[in-house]
């Protein structure tokens, strides 16, 4: 017998015996090599993750372009095209950005980007009407000034006959 013969007949037959099947090895009992059984798992293995990956896309993000281009046109209606262009202009990108991955299939790209389009359209938002409220703020400011001057001033003419 050659050594690769014989090394082959050790691997087959004469493994350790256990305590089930009769005190035979597992490679006896089925009559194959362990080799051929750890290759033919592997393989399951790899069909498994290739099904899985397959099965496992990411639908395509409608939802959430929906949500990102509504915040887009609320922000605007709010001002951001005054108050915060750069923002705006930054949530627009993103939800382009978002509409070029889904054309590729990056759906979880694509979903990511529309989140962060509509938190930009969110932020563009939100200094809009924090710049409203200042404005206003400054109105009501200039109001109450102008309130207490004509106060002072009938004070000094009911004062003064």
């Amino acid at each position: 017998m050659s050594i690769l013969a014989e090394s082959m007949h050790r691997t087959t037959v004469m493994k350790p015996k256990s305590t089930c099947g009769g005190g035979q090895s597992p490679s006896v009992q089925t009559g194959r090599k362990p080799m051929s059984r750890a290759l033919n798992g592997g393989l399951i293995g790899i069909l498994a993750l290739l099904l899985t990956a397959c099965a496992t896309q990411p639908p395509v993000p409608n939802d959430q372009l929906a949500v990102a281009r509504n915040a887009i046109d609320y922000a605007v209606e709010m001002g951001a095209r005054d108050h915060a262009p750069g923002d705006l202009q930054q949530a627009r990108e993103h939800l382009a950005e978002a509409e070029r991955a889904i054309e590729q299939g990056e759906n979880k790209i694509a979903r990511q980007l529309a989140l962060e389009a509509e938190k930009m359209a969110r932020l563009a938002d939100r200094k809009s009407r924090s710049a409203r409220s200042r404005r206003q703020v400054e109105q009501l400011e200039d109001t109450v000034e102008a309130l207490r001057e004509e106060i002072a001033r009938a004070r000094e003419q009911g004062g003064s006959s």
